[in-house]
């Protein structure tokens, strides 16, 4: 197959070029190898971005968390549900300037979609009612039976002792 055009470089218009455009037999799997790449690459599992915002009052269950990030647009967490603690228990000692914890909270998808639990190892600190934490998903259901990631959790206390607004951040896949 050829492709004719018109040199515009010199002032004849009567130059015409002949440029050959081949499409071999290896074309087709090359099209079918960098499709499947892709996919390879959006499926292999990376661990993706999670970023979840939640006001809690800490002697309640049931309070709303919003979800953001690549794992939320990749369908890998819902955007939104309602969080619970269904164990909270304390570890090591309750004197000095720190308390722990050893947390497990539930995260139940507003869409039906599941569940996902986060084990966590609280630190209080009980001068200002700020917390830090690691957390690691501990298991699912539904969509996010096979769901695993870990990150960090950051509390500020809105009213000390009351209430808390809590910001995990990690990777999930």
């Amino acid at each position: 197959m050829y492709n004719e055009y018109i040199d515009q470089s010199t002032s004849k218009e009567s130059v015409v070029m002949k440029r050959a455009f081949r499409i071999g037999p290896k074309a087709p799997f090359l099209g079918v190898t960098i499709i499947l790449l892709s996919l390879c690459i959006a499926c292999s599992g990376q661990p993706l971005s999670l970023h979840i915002e939640v006001s809690e009052v800490i002697t309640s269950d049931g309070e709303t968390f919003n979800a953001s990030g690549p794992a939320v647009n990749n369908n890998v967490v819902c955007p939104s549900g309602t969080v619970s603690d269904v164990n909270v228990s304390q570890s090591g000692s309750a004197q000095g300037a720190y308390n722990h914890f050893d947390v497990l909270k539930k995260f139940d998808c507003a869409d039906g979609s599941g569940t996902f639990n986060f084990e966590m190892k609280v630190k209080l600190e009980n001068a200002t009612g700020n917390t830090t934490a690691s957390w690691n998903l501990a298991s699912g259901t539904g969509n996010y039976a096979n769901i695993n990631g870990e990150g960090n959790l950051v509390g500020t206390a809105i009213v000390q002792g009351i209430s808390i607004f809590d910001v995990y951040d990690g990777k999930v896949k």
